[in-house]
């Protein structure tokens, strides 16, 4: 669209904004009342502006007629330019000054930030003014505390000198208006017209008296070093989205959301007693992310409309496209605050604040950032630094970054302004992709790979932490390839084949099932006998090494498995589909039919010389000899130990470490069993010792601790048996661990006189 004069214009030609905004609307083909109500403003504020009435629109104002018209890109921004004349000519003309807010009434909830900021306006005794400075994102309430400490340990709240320096409908405030404006509200109230001169008058305003000062959405360092020339020192509190590192001596309080039960207060506070009757305070306050600005924007809302109940505006937040549009009350909306630290970045900073929206998961690393945005990682650091500074993203621990969910739907508003619906596809695809290729690779290190990492390379270690770290990210795009969102089968099958191997090394995980039978699926609709086979004896192994494990659903799968590898010709597979039968019976408590079936798998291992496979047959006979014949089973442990010595090399170090534990658990199980005590301790010294390679899987330690433990009761050494059996239950979590497990240890522990 050209956004050029038409007939009639001429009207309203001294007012070129009003003559844009009607063309805008005309070409959007919308009435006055409908833009009214797409943007949350009167029929007669709109008209004012079009006819000329108004020609400063505030920038709040005109962000929502934006919104309102949706405008993206290019027309977005000139829309937002063509405003700028008419609010600064309005500026200009008017000198600078600033009306104080008011102090609320039912301040509550921020007690604890409240008693810090008292703390340090109250205690100081430095001889120069020390800004104290509270920080947060927009909405986050960085004003209304400020201004209830300061009339907390100021007398005379009369005396309170406050300036908004850079208020949503203007530019900055420059050092001399700040003075100027702080200067006109001094007792003398003296004019300056230089900097030297205001400089002056503000040494001479403060040399009598201690002043209490609130400057308001401070934008930078150089809006304050004026007023810190102060004679005697100054209650000095500032507020801003930055954190004004540049500040010298300054003293920081930093704001983030509220508590859910505070939230809920402040609600309860504000809304009539007969509202609350439908609805939920909690959901009410999730949906406005316990942001304070929203909370109060919440309860206005319902309470300026008796006839409303909590529910009634529940259901309105509900949707998350129009969420932010019903949260408006007045002049107040969530939207133009976030909107005043959007529209300050950079282009490439404002893309990907956008493009952030698409993570789904509660936080994210630089990497997965670049992958969204399509940028480099150079790119994003010098771009996450501004979102940080402009309070749009939160920095965590670990080189993490978190977006609050207000944000992150304000951020899906404009990038669905900015971009067509195939952009925001692809850009969700590329995430996608990435996600899926970086579990996938973390998936596959292995020990050998961990031991020849140089400095800076993927470890085991960092491995791990970000398949647990990233956890909801891979697993959503898993879910999501294998819905059909176009992604190739084989890339969904590498995936979750990848991650099943994974498993074992982070059983807590809650949703391994259904990572595997997207790994069945997928190689079903491949086709691949053999591959299907593999996935269906994984699936059979999950399900029993989980702390929930359904032995009866193992054992089916492992029949199918059986039956299918045997009718491909897939002889590995027909074994280890046998080794998990055995293990199946031997969980159903069948230990005759787990003897013979762990027997015929030893027979085909051997045969096939598959090594790995012979340790775990063996392991299952002498599971199924433990408690008929206990020195049968230590026979078979002992057997397992000279296959590990003598075919160390054919087998990778995962393998060789998973089978040296197995040998040496059911070892100290038999030896238990044969009342053997002191080789027990041998043993599971041993097995602490060997824990070191299982960083990661603290229940090998748990088990070496259970078997001391209970060799220690043996013995009737009470409080080593005391401190080995707890040990045992604080090292695994409690949805880590069978519960027939745990209780053994509970009833043996109970059992124990109180020391």
């Amino acid at each position: 669209m050209r956004d050029v004069l038409q007939p009639g214009d001429e009207l309203v030609s001294q007012h070129p904004f009003g003559v844009l905004l009607r063309r805008r609307r005309q070409h959007a083909d919308f009435t006055i009342e409908h833009l009214a109500e797409r943007s949350g403003l009167s029929p007669r504020a709109i008209g004012d502006i079009e006819r000329g009435v108004s020609t400063g629109p505030q920038r709040r104002t005109v962000i929502a007629l934006a919104d309102g018209l949706d405008l993206g890109g290019d027309d977005r921004a000139d829309f937002l330019q063509a405003a700028r004349p008419g609010r600064r000519a309005a500026s200009l003309d008017a000198p600078a000054v600033s009306v104080r807010p008011f102090r609320l009434p039912d301040f509550t909830a921020r007690e604890d930030e409240l008693e810090v900021l008292t703390t340090l306006l109250a205690g100081s005794d430095a001889a120069v003014t020390t800004p104290v400075l509270v920080t947060g994102m927009a909405g986050v309430g960085k004003t209304t505390i400020a201004l209830e400490a300061l009339h907390r340990v100021t007398t005379d709240a009369t005396g309170i000198l406050f300036v908004n320096v850079h208020s949503p409908d203007s530019l900055p405030l420059p050092p001399l208006q700040v003075l100027q404006a702080l200067l006109r509200q001094t007792e003398a109230g003296e004019e300056a017209d230089t900097m030297d001169d205001a400089v002056a008058a503000w040494r001479r305003a403060t040399a009598t008296a201690s002043l209490a000062v609130l400057l308001d959405n401070v934008a930078g360092e150089e809006q304050v070093r004026a007023v810190l020339t102060a004679t005697l020192p100054v209650r000095l509190v500032l507020t801003s989205r930055r954190p004004l590192a540049g500040l010298e001596g300054c003293r920081r309080v930093a704001l983030g959301p509220l508590p859910r039960p505070a939230s809920i207060d402040v609600l309860s506070r504000i809304i009539a007693p007969a509202q609350l009757a439908r609805g939920d305070l909690d959901e009410l306050a999730a949906l406005c992310a316990d942001l304070p600005l929203a909370l109060r924007i919440a309860g206005s809302r319902i309470s300026s409309r008796p006839d409303w109940s909590v529910e009634d505006y529940v259901l309105r937040l509900r949707t998350e496209t129009t969420r932010l549009r019903h949260l408006v009350a007045g002049d107040l909306s969530a939207a133009s605050a976030f909107a005043l630290s959007y529209d300050t970045l950079a282009p490439r900073s404002q893309q990907l604040f956008r493009s952030l929206s698409l993570i789904t998961g509660p936080s994210f690393r630089a990497d997965m950032a670049a992958a969204v945005a399509a940028l480099s990682a150079e790119a994003v650091a010098e771009s996450l630094d501004e979102l940080t500074d402009s309070a749009l993203v939160e920095p965590l621990i670990g080189e993490r970054y978190r977006m609050h969910d207000l944000l992150r739907v304000f951020a899906r508003e404009r990038l669905a302004s900015a971009e067509t619906t195939e952009q925001i596809d692809e850009r969700q695809a590329g995430l996608r992709r990435w996600t899926l290729d970086t579990a996938r690779r973390m998936a596959q290190v292995t020990e050998e790979q961990d031991a020849a990492a140089e400095a800076g390379g993927v470890t085991l270690a960092s491995a791990h932490d970000w398949l647990t770290t990233e956890a909801d990210a891979w697993f959503r795009a898993l879910e999501t390839a294998a819905a059909g969102a176009g992604d190739p089968p084989d890339t969904v099958l590498a995936t979750a084949e990848a991650l099943a191997h994974f498993a074992e090394r982070w059983l807590g995980f809650p949703h391994w099932r259904t990572v595997l039978e997207i790994a069945v699926a997928a190689a079903e609709q491949l086709g691949d006998q053999t591959v299907l086979v593999r996935q269906l004896h994984w699936q059979a192994a999950l399900e029993l090494g989980l702390v929930d494990g359904d032995a009866d659903r193992a054992l089916t799968m492992s029949h199918r498995a059986r039956d299918m590898a045997l009718a491909a010709g897939a002889t590995e597979s027909a074994v280890w589909a046998l080794v998990t039968l055995a293990w199946s019976e031997t969980r159903r408590g069948e230990l005759a039919a787990a003897r013979e079936t762990a027997a015929l798998a030893l027979a085909e291992a051997t045969a096939a010389d598959l090594v790995e496979a012979q340790v775990h047959s063996r392991y299952f006979l002498a599971s199924g000899w433990m408690e008929d014949d206990p020195e049968r089973a230590l026979q078979e442990a002992g057997e397992i130990r000279r296959v590990l010595d003598e075919r160390e090399a054919d087998l990778a170090i995962r393998e060789w470490n998973t089978a040296n534990n197995s040998q040496t658990a059911i070892a100290a199980k038999a030896l238990l069993q044969l009342k053997r005590y002191d080789e027990v301790i041998v043993v599971a010294e041993r097995i602490m010792d060997d824990a070191a390679l299982f960083p990661h899987e603290p229940g090998f330690l748990a088990r070496a601790h259970r078997h001391r433990g209970f060799a220690f009761l043996g013995l009737g050494a009470t409080e080593k048996a005391r401190g080995d059996l707890q040990r045992a239950l604080d090292l695994v979590q409690p949805h880590e661990r069978p519960d027939w497990w745990a209780a053994e240890i509970q009833t043996a522990l109970d059992s124990l006189p109180q020391p």
